[in-house]
């Protein structure tokens, strides 16, 4: 009984690592926590005046200020540099708890042999590994468990969140949806002249971005998605989509039909849209979420 019990525990922990987590893809929002962090270390080491820097009176503000910069360098480098280039060549629903988990140890650990310069000990004394280790262990001990207990009571918030939301939506909505019917026809311009796709605006069902093209999803016989591809951009497709207000931009890469939407879903990046009689699922941006929610709810 007892290893099965740690089995299950171990297997939900495994599964708790590899569950999607919340990549904040406002650069604002990104630079403001740097900012935030730099001042916390500064304020910390002020008020506190920690690992004997409490003798340092006389130059105690301008010593705790250089730390407080250096951190909000090593921080800005990691949250707003490394998760620029890491969305700018991934999916953010790839982003995964241990991705975060990773990505703030290795940050703290840089913190650490930053402010380890900074302190101008090596330069003094000499460079000491010893000493840049007890540095990092020190930096290690403070951080580690506050970044693993942060990602996963935000995880855990995150996703109760969106659970709860997304099955009011679908109370409210109701199990089973009326099918709506519109037969006006759609025509999709590309960039070029004689690129253009027309289609029953019924039949569309999602529209992806790919590149410099989009990949419009229709449906065809017995329900199956036939894709095509089309040059153009989100930009163009969306303006093209004015007229029709049920086909919504949800996320920056897809629009969707709302008249195809079979229930939500939500877990700790925001809501899903499941398409009906489709394995297909839609992420939602969190900026999104309520435009998205709003609409939803007005089709009932």
């Amino acid at each position: 009984m007892d290893v099965l019990k740690t089995d299950d525990v171990r297997e939900k922990e495994e599964r708790w690592f590899m569950q999607p987590y919340f990549i904040n893809s406002e650069i604002r929002s990104r630079w403001l926590f740097s900012a935030g962090v730099g001042l916390f270390i500064f304020s910390f080491l002020t008020v506190f005046r920690p690992f004997g820097i409490a003798g340092l009176s006389a130059t105690l503000l301008r010593f705790t200020f250089g730390f407080g910069v250096v951190s909000f360098m090593m921080v800005a480098i990691f949250h707003v540099g490394y998760r620029s280039w890491w969305l700018n060549r991934h999916n953010e629903q790839e982003w995964k708890a241990y991705h975060e988990i990773l990505l703030m140890l290795v940050m703290i650990v840089c913190i650490g042999i930053a402010n380890y310069v900074y302190s101008e000990e090596p330069w003094v004394r000499g460079w000491s590994f010893v000493t840049l280790l007890l540095h990092q262990l020190t930096t290690m001990v403070v951080g580690i468990f506050p970044v693993i207990f942060g990602v996963f009571i935000s995880q855990k918030n995150l996703q109760r969140k969106y659970s709860e939301a997304s099955a009011a939506i679908n109370a409210a909505r109701g199990v089973h949806q009326e099918v709506v019917i519109d037969t006006s026809i759609l025509a999709l311009k590309g960039s070029g002249d004689a690129d253009v796709l027309s289609l029953n605006v019924n039949d569309l069902s999602h529209i992806q971005a790919d590149d410099n093209y989009v990949l419009v999803f229709r449906e065809i016989e017995n329900g199956h998605l036939e894709k095509v591809l089309l040059r153009a951009t989100m930009t163009s497709i969306g303006a093209q989509l004015s007229e029709y207000p049920f086909i919504l931009r949800s996320h920056k890469s897809y629009f969707v039909n709302l008249h195809k939407v079979d229930r939500v879903s939500g877990n700790a990046q925001g809501y899903k849209l499941h398409l009906r009689g489709s394995a297909v699922s839609i992420p939602v941006s969190r900026s999104l979420n309520k435009k998205v929610k709003e609409e939803l709810l007005a089709k009932i």
